[in-house]
């Protein structure tokens, strides 16, 4: 919560914005991938689309459980943290 402090509501609402936005246009492109497009690695090598999203997923899980946590401990101390 510290990395959000300084930011009015009307500064935090185009961040939320954007970022459902985001997730719902990544969202759209993966309706209709078979699991075989989803599990291919590029010739190039790397990730699958499948292991890419669920880094992703991982990755919004842990900065969500993070800005929780960091929130319940500046309202644990009376809203000072």
């Amino acid at each position: 919560m510290r990395l959000l402090q300084g930011w009015g509501k009307a500064s935090l609402y185009p961040l939320l914005v954007d970022y459902y936005l985001s997730r719902a246009q990544l969202i759209s492109s993966l309706f209709g991938l078979t699991d075989e497009q989803l599990d291919t690695p590029p010739p190039e090598g790397g990730w699958t689309v499948r292991q890419t999203i669920d880094h992703a997923l991982g990755s919004e899980r842990r900065s969500m459980s993070a800005l929780r946590d960091e929130y319940e401990r500046s309202h644990a101390d009376g809203g000072r943290g």
